[in-house]
């Protein structure tokens, strides 16, 4: 205990001080930033460089806020979004609609809705969704739009080929209630 006290020994606490203050210091979780990075290659060189952030494999996304085009048709705007191929045939294209009034809103989906590739091929729509209703080919669609509403809106095409990346026409008309919609041209599917 006299050494404790002595001269000699408040060095020994200052000392074991540090060393504990040290090592809890070390102990801390430090946040590192990348300067470079190194991975060796399948021939077996190494290859050193800034990491570089993995890039997003589909930029455009169906529920994207980017508009591609609008269209307006009678107080109701059109606003396409995106065409996604959804499976092997499958293309959805989502938009958003909206209204200056309020109004009840009637599609029939029969072969109105199709989409023309640069060939002159006609795809057409075998569903259509507008907010939470949907309906199939044959049926019409009755949707009450409210002004300053924004309704979600999917239409599928089917037996779509592969190989089309783009359609030179995306057109929706009114069922027998005069001329199409709208036409949205040269739209990119992805």
């Amino acid at each position: 205990m006299k050494f404790f006290f002595s001269p000699r020994g408040s060095k020994y606490n200052v000392l074991m001080t540090l060393c504990a203050l040290s090592v809890t210091i070390s102990s801390l979780p430090v946040t590192a930033v990348a300067q470079e990075a190194c991975v060796r290659t399948s021939a077996g060189d190494v290859v050193c460089g800034k990491p570089v952030p993995k890039p997003n494999s589909n930029p455009t996304r169906a529920d994207s806020n980017v508009t591609i085009d609008t269209q307006v048709h009678e107080s109701v705007t059109w606003e396409l979004k995106s065409c996604v191929r959804k499976a092997r045939n499958v293309v959805s294209c989502t938009l958003s609609l909206s209204t200056s009034l309020d109004r009840q809103y009637g599609m029939l989906l029969n072969n109105n809705i199709n989409l023309v590739d640069s060939s002159g091929n006609e795809y057409y729509a075998n569903r259509f969704q507008i907010g939470n209703r949907s309906a199939v080919a044959n049926n019409r669609l009755w949707v009450n739009l409210v002004k300053g509403a924004r309704y979600k809106t999917i239409i599928n095409f089917t037996d779509v080929p592969t190989s089309i990346s783009q359609v030179t026409l995306f057109q929706v008309d009114n069922a027998g209630y005069g001329s199409p919609v709208v036409k949205f041209r040269n739209v990119p599917i992805n």
